[in-house]
């Protein structure tokens, strides 16, 4: 394999600069820049306010902000008022600190909002954010005032308020268990733990005021009510506010699986070349019948849908898993079947179907460029970096955010790095060096604090090194 992955001494012609119609190379055809992120370095930045009362899942709301506003590229950080609060208040911190008849302890719970609203202010303006998140109750009218009054003293910041509602028992049961275990009750009975919390619920309770559609109609809004089952938006404009409400609109806690994996070993993985619509090899299409019978083992999902590329290595890997369903007729576990476009691997340009060491023999610069910058290194003569996949597959991630059942995603070695870089909250600049090597089966697995992530190993094994098969 490697003899024949360093023969470049006599490339087809083909394989030439010349004859693929290459042109000299500027910076900004080299490598995307932030603008094709759609957020500029000085744009408008956005502070999005959380309200609504204790246990309602704004911080779960906030981490998933943050998640994806980080995987599109556009900088974004959580600012919690509760962790800011116990880093900076010592003594009893019971349900009798949050007493809202108690005017010492109502002052300096505003004090400590207003001064995490201070730290977020700092780094929007100087630490090179775009969207922070102010994550806290703010369940009065005056605390909302107040923000937007402070704001408005600063140049280029706008403010999205995000209010969840919880009218269901059975959902607000789940959220106040997820709350028990934060860090106010780390050495508290479960059973104080619950009454003390009640009673903290109480007072809050008391002086709760809402959004409002005539009081508030104008000021930027998202009311989620019980968990994205009803959601809605008020004077919503601009870039960044659309993307959120949008985002929220599609999201759910419904537990459930993702499935993710490259296509077989193909043809051109044996060759190591990149890019191109080559078929499945021998092990390839062992590994696609391995895959169907995990699938359809106790093992795999009792009812799941498949989504593949457009590319036939995809699509001859799901295609046992599809045919033997077929023939199960109405005990079939397959719900739907997918190609998307959308997950056809980064296109290489002018590169495809080259290998790494042709590349770095006849187009040394193109080389450089991509050992400089992998993130935002694009393939020449149309070719995608990973900033322009992470714009593609956007829809992708709203899709499986609004999935309710477990998915079997095969695509290919880019597209599987950024869609679990989104999940696991991997750093942008991380996204083209996660490790997915092909006939491994990945199991992504939501919950309320992250992604659960299971790596399994099926029998066929690719001669296909990462190296060589890179994109």
């Amino acid at each position: 394999m490697a003899e024949l992955l360093g023969t470049v001494s006599s490339p087809p012609s083909h394989m030439s600069p010349a004859s693929r119609g290459w042109f000299p190379r500027t910076e900004s055809s080299l490598f995307a820049s932030e603008m094709d992120q759609f957020v500029e370095p000085n744009s408008t930045k956005l502070v999005v306010v959380m309200c609504g009362l204790p246990a309602r899942g704004k911080s779960y709301i906030s981490k998933k902000i943050r998640r994806y506003m980080n995987w599109m590229g556009v900088r974004c950080e959580v600012f919690n008022v509760g962790n800011y609060r116990r880093q900076h208040v010592t003594g009893t911190q019971d349900h009798t600190f949050f007493d809202q008849k108690n005017e010492s302890n109502n002052k300096l719970r505003t004090q400590l909002a207003m001064d995490v609203l201070e730290e977020l202010i700092k780094w929007l303006q100087t630490g090179g954010g775009h969207v922070a998140i102010h994550d806290a109750t703010n369940t009065t009218r005056a605390r909302r005032a107040q923000i937007l009054e402070r704001i408005s003293h600063e140049p280029n910041i706008n403010v999205l308020f995000v209010e969840s509602i919880c009218r269901k028992d059975d959902i607000l049961a789940q959220n106040i268990a997820l709350k028990l275990q934060s860090p106010d009750y780390k050495e508290t009975p479960p059973e104080q733990a619950l009454e003390d919390f009640k009673a903290r619920l109480a007072s809050y309770e008391e002086v709760y005021e809402g959004l409002d559609e005539n009081a508030d109609r104008d000021i930027s809004y998202i009311q989620l009510i019980d968990i994205g089952q009803r959601v809605i938006a008020n004077s919503i404009h601009g870039y960044l506010p659309s993307q959120i409400a949008f985002y929220l609109m599609n999201y759910h806690i419904s537990p459930r699986r993702i499935w993710l994996t490259r296509h077989g070993e193909s043809t051109d993985n044996v060759l190591g070349r990149i890019g191109g619509d080559a078929g499945l090899s021998d092990r390839g299409f062992d590994f696609s019948e391995e895959l169907r019978d995990f699938m359809l083992s106790p093992k795999g999902s009792q009812r799941f849908s498949v989504w593949s590329s457009c590319l036939v290595r995809a699509v001859q890997t799901v295609g046992p898993i599809i045919s033997t369903c077929k023939k199960m007729g109405d005990k079939s576990p397959l719900l739907k079947v997918h190609r998307i476009r959308a997950l056809n691997e980064l296109y290489a340009g002018s590169c495809e179907g080259m290998t790494y060491r042709q590349i770095q023999t006849l187009l040394p610069d193109e080389f450089q460029a991509r050992e400089k910058n992998k993130l935002h290194y694009r393939y020449p003569n149309g070719g995608e970096s990973y900033v322009d996949l992470i714009e593609r597959l956007k829809p992708i991630i709203i899709e499986l955010e609004r999935e309710t059942s477990d998915v079997l995603l095969v695509a290919h070695n880019a597209v599987v790095r950024t869609i679990i870089g989104y999940f696991t909250d991997t750093p942008s600049e991380q996204l083209p060096f996660l490790e997915v090597p092909l006939h491994q089966l990945i199991c992504l697995t939501p919950t309320p604090f992250g992604c659960n992530i299971d790596h399994i190993f099926l029998n066929t094994q690719s001669e296909s090194s990462l190296e060589e098969d890179d994109i």
